[in-house]
Formats: structure tokens, C-alpha cells, sequence
């Protein structure tokens, strides 16, 4: 576990420097060329795009190598990590690799949030309050956490359902008695927006350029360069990191049909692999808090111990509930096993709660049809088991009054192989290559540091700084035992 002190420690030196110059910068923008060539151009200034920027950057100066990065990004159509929260957590529910995964991924978290604690503006990760998996007896999830005592971290602790309401001061928990339990204290409250904007922040002062703008994909008229067009530059580069989240598939098939329009390269631009992707909007509430205003009276950004604040006596009368992830079966109240998450907003005045549909009653086309796809019957069928579920089980929330009702975007691919910490490779010839994200299952913000690390040192020719993450080669043959897909079809269950 990473906590605040030791995140502190492990700011380098290059760290401090950027830190010393982020606040006195002018802005570092483009020269306003109408033209640029990159040695390495990333699409995309989410926390996946803007990793990759900033650990090119990074391990570029660390080599003593000059090298032109270049960052495209679009500050109007932003994508699916606009949003005021994602939780990031360890992977208990996984098997060990991942959980070595999940261990870097809250160190690089924690040393973003670090960076940005030395600038104006609003911390990366507000809140740390810790984790809850709760599941009915024989759900993927209780199966995954019942292996993940296994990983011998003695404060991954099983509780009973009714203990649950001892260790949160101030939250009442109405779980069905036979609910299995398990508390952590790494749980972090992510903000993605400004964990996006301090990132983008970050690479300017490495001098990474930063060009603002909606980008077409195209190869150029001679096939030798991928080309990035906004309305007014158009960067030239062989190496592209197309990190835009769930419209990667929609951009790489709209490149490829404009070969119809006189870019005669463009099929050279196609990825078999995306084929198999699939999107979903998944419904999202918000409710406040059934004792806002909630007045605190400890630091929330710093991780809290519940057993070790049971067992001390802090005194505390209201806490921010934990993280919530779970998968009950209550069929009193809803037709099918619930799949859902809860996290902290605005200081745990406000949650948002996350429910998953019935299988396969959420996928769409493309995400410009996140709304168009989903019908006000299903909107409306959702907001009853909301209601019906949540206002039983979480008497801390406020159901009376719904803050709001929105979708979100995730997306998947149907292929085991592929899996959150994974990348995508397209080689063109010899000299040309496009890397993008197969699929953020649901936890792009929490790996999107780590798969920065992955493609920058791929990129750069550098080992592999974690054994379990990978690229794979577009349309590559299968190398999977089954015995190593039907464990990854299992994880898939509890994503």
C-alpha cells in the first residue's frame, strides 16, 4: 500500500523540476505552424494519452535523448473521463500479476496527485476512503475474493455483513445477512478532468507540444507517414499512440473509408483486433448523502484504517463511507444480480452509484449514440431498480430525490486475450506503427498511467517494467492455454 508520505518520497528529481516550472510557465504552446513533424504523436489527452505523453517525455530526458512529441486532443468533444470520479483500487479479486499491476498503478496515481499538490487548481485524488467488496455467496465476485485472501495482505479483512456498520461512523449499511464482506484501505476517489488537465500540464513542461483540436487519422499521399489533421496544423509522425478511449474502433473504421475519398493509404491503417470491441453505457445516479451537509473532522485525502481507527478509538462521528463494489442477488427487489459501484464526490456529500443492466441490455454502436441507443422505457426501467435496490441496502443515501440520471461509456473486447492493462499494436512496413487500448473494461483511469509506462518503453526499447502487461500484435494468433481464457472469462465476470 502507498500512502501519502510515501508518494511524497518518491517524487524524483526530474519531478521537482518539472514542479519548479509548472506554475511559472507561460503557456508553452505551438508556434501556430501549420505543419509539424513528430518522432512520436499521441491522440488522445485523457489519463491514457496523457500518460503516454508524459512517460515518453520522461524516459526521454532520463536518456539524455531529444525527441519531437507531439499531443492532439480536442478541449470541446472530450471523452469518457469527463467525469467527476473513478475509483481505483487494488486487485484483490485477481490473480497475482494483476495485483502487482494494481500496486504500480496507485503509486503512479499517487505521484500525480503529488505533482499537482504543488499547483493551483484541485487535487487528482480528493478522497482516499478505502474500500468495500461486498457479494452474495457464490458470485463471481465472492469467488474472486475468497482467492484474493490468498495475496496475504492482512488488511484485506472478511466481515460480517452486520459488523460492516461498525467500522464507517455516521453510514448505516442494510446488507442481507448472508452478504460476504471484505474491507481495504486503499480505495482512492479519482477525479478524472483534473487528473487529465494536470497531466497535459505536465508534458508542456517537458516541451511536449500540445495542439488543440478534433483530428482526422489519415496516411499521407506517399504511405510512408500516419498524418493527425485538426482545422488548422497537421502533424506528420511514424509513430502514433491513438489513445482516444472508446472512439479508437469508430476512428480507425472512418480512416479506412475515406480511402474511398482519394487517400489511397488508408487501408494500410486498418486493425483486425478492434473489430472485436464492443461499447456499453452503463446508467449512473447521484444522490447526496442522507446526512449532508456532513461535517468532517479528518483529513479524507489521507487513507484511513477502519480496524485501526475501530481499535484506537478516534471518536469520530461521521466518515466518508467507502468505495463500494459489489454484486448481490436480491431478487425481492431486482429481476437480476446486481453489479454496481459507489463513490465519493464533493467531500462524500454526493455518490455516485454506478448499476449495471441485464447482460448485454446496455451495448451500443458507437458512443455519439450513447443516448439514441438506450430508450426512455429502459431509462425508466433502470431508475426503478435504482430506487427499489438501493434505497434498502444503502440507507445512507438520500433515494428520496435522484441528483441525476446519466450514461457513462466503457469499453471491451470480446477476445480473452485482451484485458485492462493491455496494449494493441499495428506495424506498417518497417518504420510505421500505431498503438491503441483494446478495451478499458471499466478501469482506464486507474491503469491509464500504467499503460503510458508500457507504450512509452515500448516505444523507446526499454524492458518491460511490469512481467503481467503486454502488447499484443494486431491479428496475431491466439497463444492463450484454456485454462489461461476461461481464468481471463472468470475476471471478465467480475469487471
Amino acid at each position: 500500500m502507498i500512502c501519502g508520505r510515501a508518494a511524497r518520497r518518491a517524487v524524483t528529481k526530474q519531478h521537482r523540476n518539472v514542479l519548479s516550472t509548472l506554475s511559472t510557465l507561460p503557456g508553452l504552446g505551438r508556434n501556430f505552424a501549420t505543419e509539424i513533424q513528430a518522432d512520436f504523436a499521441v491522440l488522445g489527452g485523457g489519463p491514457v494519452g496523457g500518460s503516454t505523453a508524459w512517460q515518453l517525455a520522461e524516459k526521454l530526458m532520463e536518456e539524455g535523448e531529444e525527441k519531437k512529441i507531439v499531443l492532439v486532443h480536442d478541449p470541446v468533444r472530450r471523452g469518457a473521463y469527463e467525469d467527476y470520479s473513478r475509483l481505483a483500487r487494488l486487485s484483490f479479486d485477481s490473480n497475482a500479476k494483476e495485483m502487482a499491476v494494481s500496486r504500480r498503478a496507485i503509486e503512479l496515481l499517487d505521484q500525480i496527485d503529488e505533482v499537482q499538490s504543488f499547483n493551483s487548481g484541485p487535487p487528482v485524488i480528493p478522497m482516499r476512503p478505502g474500500m468495500l467488496f461486498v457479494a452474495s455467496p457464490g458470485t463471481a465476485l465472492a469467488k474472486a475474493c475468497e482467492r484474493g485472501e490468498a495475496h496475504g495482505d492482512s488488511t484485506f479483512r472478511r466481515h460480517t455483513a452486520e459488523e460492516v456498520n461498525s467500522l464507517y461512523p455516521g453510514n448505516t449499511f442494510n446488507l442481507p445477512k448472508d452478504t460476504m464482506c471484505w474491507s481495504h484501505p486503499t480505495g482512492y476517489c479519482v477525479d478524472p478532468i483534473q487528473m487529465s488537465v494536470s497531466l497535459q500540464q505536465m508534458v508542456k513542461s517537458y516541451g511536449v507540444e500540445v495542439v488543440e483540436g478534433w483530428a482526422n487519422v489519415d496516411m499521407d499521399e506517399t504511405g510512408e507517414n500516419i498524418v493527425l489533421s485538426t482545422s488548422d496544423t497537421v502533424v506528420r509522425t511514424k509513430n502514433l499512440h491513438l489513445m482516444p478511449g472508446a472512439r479508437c474502433q469508430e476512428i480507425i473504421k472512418t480512416a479506412v473509408d475515406r480511402q474511398a475519398e482519394g487517400k489511397k493509404h488508408n487501408h494500410l491503417l486498418d486493425m483486425q483486433d478492434l473489430a472485436t470491441n464492443y461499447i456499453t453505457a452503463i446508467s449512473t445516479v447521484r444522490y447526496r448523502h442522507a446526512n449532508f451537509p456532513l461535517e468532517l473532522e479528518y483529513d479524507a485525502s489521507q487513507t484511513r484504517d477502519v480496524e485501526e481507527a475501530r481499535s484506537s478509538g478516534d471518536g469520530l462521528t461521521q466518515v466518508i463511507p467507502p468505495i463500494v463494489l459489489g454484486q448481490i442477488d436480491c431478487p425481492g427487489l431486482m429481476a437480476y444480480t446486481a453489479n454496481f459501484s459507489i463513490v465519493a464526490e464533493e467531500m462524500g456529500n454526493v455518490y455516485k452509484v454506478r448499476l449495471s443492466g441485464a447482460s448485454g441490455s446496455e451495448i451500443i454502436s458507437s458512443v455519439r449514440e450513447m443516448y439514441a441507443e438506450v430508450s426512455d422505457t429502459q431509462n425508466a426501467s433502470m431508475q426503478a431498480d435504482y430506487q427499489n435496490f438501493f434505497s434498502v441496502l444503502f440507507p445512507y443515501l438520500d433515494t428520496r430525490k435522484a441528483l441525476d440520471f446519466n450514461r457513462c461509456i466503457t469499453y471491451r473486447n470480446y477476445n480473452p486475450k485482451f484485458n485492462g492493462y493491455s496494449l494493441l499494436k499495428k506495424q506498417v512496413g518497417s518504420d510505421l506503427s500505431i498503438v491503441t487500448t483494446p478495451g478499458c473494461y471499466g478501469v482506464g483511469v486507474k491503469f491509464g498511467p500504467i499503460l503510458g509506462e508500457l507504450a512509452a518503453d515500448a516505444a523507446l526499447g526499454n524492458d518491460k517494467a511490469l512481467e503481467a502487461t503486454r502488447i499484443h500484435n494486431d491479428a496475431e494468433v491466439d497463444d492463450m492455454t484454456e485454462a489461461e481464457k476461461k481464468a481471463a472469462l472468470a475476471l471478465g465476470d467480475v469487471y
